[in-house]
């Protein structure tokens, strides 16, 4: 009698992503080590690379000559681009970008790691996304965001007590408060003191402004001179102290 043995049939393990993201390859591999390997691709490597969506077979050949087999898919990750939506508050004159949903990791060009970033000045963001497959996408957004309303007044810093002036706010606002009533952009003073002014801009933002006019104390005048005189005398009168006019 004549007794024959039997080899075990190798078994390959093949090693690769599950999933290529679009534009890229994966590495597939074979272990352990064979005498030789014929894969679906046409190539005799222990290991390729490769760049499309499909199942990619592999037989391998140990050294007794035995052949075993494997497969493995890889799917595609379609190519695909994060939204950005802007929210802009001009009265704060900040700007929240939001990045959808869904990925596993953020990357702003600002540095913050997170699917909303909030920024206070105008120019050109970008964010880099990964999802499950390590696949990334990036995508830019230009924002644009107004100064902060500010209001400034314009008038004489002293006057004259019972003289008449006024005061005079930046134009191109919608709303004028001043304190004590008045609605415009101008304001006839008559006395010294603070005026504060509210004012609203088309966006609904407001700005406060305060503006000190200082009071003269009216002049006192002195007049100097006999309080009688004798007929055909001539008398002199002067006043003190010494004025601009008279």
């Amino acid at each position: 009698a004549f007794s024959v043995g039997a080899f075990n049939a190798p078994a390959p393990l093949l090693a690769g992503p599950a999933a290529i993201c679009a534009g890229d390859s994966v590495l597939l591999s074979v272990s352990p080590a064979f005498a030789a390997y014929e894969w679906s691709t046409g190539d005799y490597t222990p290991a390729i690379t490769v760049h499309q969506s499909k199942t990619y077979d592999v037989t391998v050949t140990d050294d007794n000559g035995c052949t075993g087999s494997v497969s493995h898919f890889v799917d595609l990750v379609n190519a695909f681009t994060p939204i950005v939506t802007v929210q802009i508050d001009p009265c704060l004159g900040i700007a929240l970008l939001n990045a959808s949903q869904g990925y596993v990791l953020y990357q702003w060009s600002s540095g913050a790691q997170t699917p909303v970033e909030q920024v206070d000045a105008s120019g050109n963001y970008d964010l880099t996304v990964s999802n499950e497959w390590g696949c990334t996408a990036t995508t830019s957004v230009s924002i644009s965001i107004p100064p902060p309303s500010a209001v400034g007044i314009v008038g004489p810093t002293n006057i004259c007590p019972g003289a008449v002036s006024t005061l005079q706010a930046t134009p191109g606002f919608v709303v004028y408060e001043w304190l004590g009533g008045e609605a415009s952009a101008t304001l006839p003073i008559t006395q010294g003191g603070d005026y504060a002014l509210t004012v609203t801009d088309s966006n609904g933002c407001t700005a406060n402004a305060v503006f000190t006019v200082n009071e003269w104390a009216a002049p006192a005048p002195l007049i100097d001179g006999p309080a009688a005189i004798c007929v055909g005398e001539v008398a002199n009168l002067s006043i003190e102290p010494v004025f601009n006019y008279y």
